[in-house]
């Protein structure tokens, strides 16, 4: 009941009272965020699946070599093994790319994010493996290279911690665990220990010119080509407007204005709730999604033309052109595999997004197996020409199609569960004996599921 309170507080229920039925239904936005979630389950499922399924395959492959008297996966895994994991880690939770981290100026920045993800990755093999729980020894610590200074710093700061947000559990004989928290959650609320605001505030800096670099050295120009963002003045009494990079699609000639969020932290299982529920911690993504739509408002401004043209350089638009196919884009760095929309604005993680400019590229072991003449599995497929990226809901149904998902029946599904209800009855402990006792003491509640 408080839940659907709080849902119908937030707009995603209607509630409606007749006698004795509270109604609690979906509303616009519900179903919105509904369908949203579903797909966008779809889609962290496979992701997760995949990195579960190379660890499986490394973890096979290490027993396969291993003696009969090994006692412990973690005695079998290599250095090089466990650095291969980190960097996938890396990419997936922090959105550090392998540019990122091979590059000079991110080494400082990068040593605590590797220190913990070299933790998380062993304990994660650990969990596969069907072990217990990782007692730590010496010679596993030296050989991997393990922090054993980040661990004690890490139980000790989460030990006030909600039981499910803790990240590493230790046992009473000592021993290290997961428990049952997914991967992401257990890393997420970890994040902090090692990157201060400071040094978000530095990575987010450096974060803009590796996107721009990304695009610029690994994203055809026949697809996108990449402009240097603009932003109102200080003396500029309008409302302030930014963006941080403007592509420019020469096949439809759309221009995208684009907000960059490296962003340390999420709460939430969806990106609905990020901007719903934990305003206080996500404003960086709010005011981004204002600074867009404010810069959608002034576009027909002359000013902000000129900027606009002084940036796109040879690239030759007339105001009509330019306001008329202008779409805005946020790209943050919550480690959500999803696509949403909020005024207008479309909203991408930054994994999702620069596989959305390379044609929406996937792996071939993570799409749907229809053309059996791959033998490599981990050859990219793409679709054959540009995506619309300012449509996210067929962004996430293009990706769940090629996951295998058949979008008929998906149809189906989702409509019976929005029209989903179930049902319980509340005692009204201020209603007389005789309403009681004729069985009026009661209020039926309904509600959708979400």
């Amino acid at each position: 009941m408080h839940e659907a309170v709080f849902l119908t507080m937030i707009g995603l229920f209607t509630i409606r009272r007749q006698r004795q039925l509270l109604a609690f239904d979906l509303s616009a936005s519900g179903r919105a965020s509904l369908r949203n979630r579903s797909l966008g389950f779809v889609l962290n499922a496979q992701s997760r699946m995949a990195l579960q399924l190379s660890l499986q395959q490394l973890i096979q492959r290490l027993n396969q070599r291993a003696p009969a008297s090994t006692s412990s996966i973690v005695s079998m895994l290599s250095r090089d093994s466990l650095n291969c994991v980190v960097m996938r880690l890396l990419d997936s939770q922090f959105s550090f790319d392998s540019t990122m981290q091979a590059a000079p100026k991110m080494s400082s920045l990068l040593q605590g994010a590797k220190s913990l993800c070299r933790w998380f990755a062993l304990l994660e093999v650990v969990r596969l493996a069907g072990e217990d729980a990782y007692h730590p020894r010496p010679e596993d610590i030296a050989r991997l290279e393990l922090d054993l200074d980040l661990l004690q710093d890490i139980l000790l700061k989460q030990s006030t911690a909600l039981q499910s947000d803790r990240g590493i559990y230790q046992t009473s004989s000592g021993g290290l665990t997961l428990g049952g928290a997914s991967l992401e959650h257990a890393i997420t609320c970890c994040k902090y220990i090692v990157l201060d605001e400071v040094a978000c505030g530095a990575i987010g800096m450096l974060f803009e010119e590796f996107v721009h670099l990304f695009i610029k050295e690994r994203v055809p120009a026949s697809d996108y080509i990449v402009c240097r963002g603009i932003e109102s003045s200080g003396s500029d009494r309008g409302k302030p407007y930014e963006c941080d990079l403007i592509l420019f699609e020469p096949g439809r000639r759309k221009l995208f204005f684009i907000q960059l969020k490296w962003k340390r932290d999420s709460r939430t299982s969806n990106l609905d709730d990020e901007f719903h529920n934990w305003r206080g911690k996500n404003s960086a993504l709010v005011k981004a999604v204002s600074q867009l739509t404010f810069l959608r408002e002034r576009l027909h401004e002359t000013k902000v033309i000129d900027q606009v043209r002084n940036e796109l350089g040879r690239i030759q638009l007339s105001k009509e052109e330019i306001v008329k196919n202008a779409h805005f884009i946020v790209v943050h760095t919550m480690p959500e595999f999803s696509a949403y929309s909020r005024e207008g604005v479309a909203i991408y993680e930054w994994n999702l997004f620069r596989n959305l400019l390379r044609r929406g590229a996937i792996q071939k072991s993570h799409a749907a197996q229809r053309d059996t003449s791959f033998s490599d599995v981990s050859q990219e497929v793409s679709h054959e020409s540009t995506l619309p990226l300012e449509e996210p809901d067929r962004i996430l149904m293009y990706y769940a199609e090629m996951l295998g998902l058949d979008a008929e029946r998906y149809e189906m599904l989702t409509a019976a569960r929005e029209e989903a209800r179930y049902g319980f009855d509340i005692a009204l402990e201020e209603s007389p004996f005789w309403r009681r006792l004729m069985g009026l003491g009661t209020m039926r509640v309904v509600r959708p599921y979400l």
